[in-house]
């Protein structure tokens, strides 16, 4: 074992696990030597991904992580009650013998993100679990700081979200494709969903994720405008928050 002022770590005498915990960050790190596999030594008893759901369950429950704290921000329904809780991923590796093709998942994983309110944390807590061969648990990482509310602050209305976006208050986010915005002829806010995005301080800020459409439409390309959701004309200059 060795111990520092931010944090203790655990290492087996031979290597094969070790487990790290930060405490300014509230970051908790587990992993496992890793394993070498080939097309005559390939991953057994990897969980199917059926099971998935309910092993991450089951493992967060056992950390003392309550569901309803945990969302999956990139669920297509961005619904808190009805999104899935997690993202799942199967790293495929092929092995090319001869005129064969052998594949083999190695492990799986399970992502989640913190919500709180019931709104997503983006760039924030969370974690993930991954499960290898023989149903063992391969690693997993979370981090998850001690919270505590701060302030509360008025809200804008959506006409005055409109206004924001109109005036260059918003920032584009996340955009799949290139637009040629000296084209863009309309803008149209197809969901609107509340987010806290953990930055470079100690603070959560509120932000409105707006998906929109434009018109022309560019293909398929989906676009999302990152807008400020606090009405700074109701506050005071002692109760705003630091600059973000």
């Amino acid at each position: 074992m060795t111990e520092t002022a931010n944090g203790v770590s655990f290492q087996a005498s031979d290597g094969s696990r070790k487990l790290s915990i930060s405490f300014p960050s509230g970051l908790i790190h587990y992993a496992t030597a890793e394993p070498h596999y080939g097309p005559t030594n390939l991953a057994e008893g990897v969980p199917p991904m059926i099971e998935m759901p309910k092993l991450a369950a089951d493992f967060l429950r056992k950390t003392g992580i309550n569901l309803t704290e945990i969302t999956n921000p990139f669920d297509s329904g961005r619904d808190i009650q009805s999104a899935s809780k997690f993202n799942f991923s199967e790293p495929l590796r092929i092995y090319y013998v001869g005129n064969f093709n052998i594949t083999n998942v190695e492990y799986r994983t399970a992502s989640f993100w913190r919500c709180v309110d019931g709104i997503p944390v983006i760039a924030g807590d969370g974690g993930q679990i991954s499960y290898g061969a023989h149903g063992k648990i391969r690693s997993f990482t979370i981090t998850w700081r001690k919270l505590e509310r701060f302030q509360r602050l008025p809200l804008i209305t959506p006409e005055t979200a409109i206004r924001y976006v109109r005036g260059g208050k918003a920032v584009c986010g996340l955009s799949l494709g290139d637009i040629d915005w000296s084209a863009v002829s309309n803008v149209t806010v197809k969901r609107a969903s509340a987010y806290y995005y953990s930055g470079h301080t100690d603070l959560l800020y509120p932000f409105l994720g707006l998906i929109t459409k434009t018109e022309p439409s560019f293909g398929n390309v989906q676009l999302e405008i990152d807008c400020p959701i606090i009405d700074e004309t109701k506050v005071s200059d002692g109760n705003r928050l630091p600059n973000h």
